[in-house]
C-alpha cells in the first residue's frame, strides 16, 4: 500500500506554464482522506515552493534545492551547506566559463552578480528573493547550493568543465538550461530517505514521479516509480511506470492509478 508519494515540479507537476492543474488538487484531497503523504521535490528554492502550497503547506513535506534543504511545517529536516575550504576554487572557475550565469542561493534568498537579458526571465521562474551583490565572498547566509544557468545547455557547456570538482561536490545537472552543486552525499534520494525514516515509511510504501536526471535518486528509495511522457531518456529508463507528459496532468494520473 502506498503512504508516500515524491513528485518533481519543473517539466513534472509544472505545466509549461508553471501552474499545478486543477486535477491534480482533487487527487490531493483523496491522498489526505486516505493518509497519504505528499512530498515536493524539486531544485527550487523552499521559499518559492512554499508559495505553490500555501493553502496546505503544512500536509505537505519540501524537498528544496534538490534536497540540500528539506522542511517540514517551518521546521528543518536536514540542511547540508556548502563546504567552505572548496568554494572559492569553485567559483573561480566557474567565472571563467563562458556565456554562463551562476546563483548563490542561500536559505533566505538567492544571490546574483548580473540579472539582465534571456537569464533574468529565466530567474523570475525560480526566486522570487534575490539580492544582487558585487562579490560571492561573505554572504551572510548558509550557501546550500550554486545554480548556474547556460541558456545553450548544461549537460554539454558546463558539466565537463567540473570534472576536477566531482569528488568534492555533488554536480547535477537538473535541467536543459539548469547545473545544481550542492555538498557530496546531497541528493533527492538521501532527503526523500530522511522522511521515509522520520514517518516510519518503507520504500515498499513509496512511490515518486519525475522527468529529469535529478529525480533519479528517489528511484532507489521507491518501489513504485513513474517517469512523466515529456522526461529525459535515462528517467524513463528507469521508471517501472510511464505517464502522460507535464501538460497532460501526468501526475494526477500516476497517482490515480496508484490510488483509485
Amino acid at each position: 500500500m502506498i503512504k508516500l508519494i515524491a513528485s518533481d515540479m519543473d517539466g513534472t507537476l509544472l505545466n509549461e506554464e508553471h501552474v499545478i492543474s486543477e486535477r491534480f488538487w482533487q487527487q490531493f484531497e483523496k491522498l489526505k482522506k486516505k493518509g497519504v503523504t505528499f512530498v515536493c521535490a524539486s531544485g527550487r528554492p523552499y521559499y518559492n515552493l512554499i508559495e505553490y502550497f500555501r493553502e496546505v503547506s503544512e500536509d505537505v513535506y519540501f524537498i528544496s534545492e534538490n534536497g540540500a534543504y528539506t522542511v517540514h511545517n517551518n521546521e528543518d529536516i536536514s540542511v547540508n551547506s556548502l563546504p567552505v575550504e572548496h568554494l572559492a576554487d569553485l567559483v573561480k572557475l566557474l567565472e571563467t566559463i563562458p556565456k554562463i550565469d551562476i546563483i548563490m542561493c542561500g536559505k533566505h534568498a538567492a544571490y546574483v552578480k548580473n540579472l539582465d537579458g534571456e537569464f533574468a526571465a529565466e530567474f523570475a521562474k525560480y526566486y522570487n528573493r534575490y539580492e544582487i551583490v558585487d562579490s560571492f565572498e561573505n554572504i551572510d547566509d548558509d550557501i546550500i547550493k550554486i545554480a548556474v544557468c547556460s541558456l545553450r545547455g548544461t549537460e554539454e557547456f558546463v558539466f565537463p568543465h567540473l570534472e576536477q570538482f566531482q569528488d568534492k561536490f555533488k554536480i547535477t545537472v537538473s535541467g536543459f538550461v539548469w547545473l545544481d552543486v550542492t555538498a557530496k552525499g546531497t541528493h533527492k534520494g538521501k532527503a526523500l530517505s530522511a522522511i521515509q525514516k522520520q514517518l516510519n515509511i518503507s520504500p515498499d510504501e513509496t512511490m515518486v514521479i519525475g522527468d529529469y536526471l535529478n529525480d533519479l535518486t528517489m528511484f532507489d528509495v521507491a518501489e513504485e516509480s513513474f517517469a512523466v511522457a515529456n522526461a529525459h531518456p535515462q528517467i524513463k529508463a528507469k521508471a517501472k511506470h510511464l505517464t502522460h507528459s507535464n501538460n497532460e496532468d501526468g501526475v494526477a494520473e500516476a497517482i490515480s492509478r496508484m490510488i483509485d
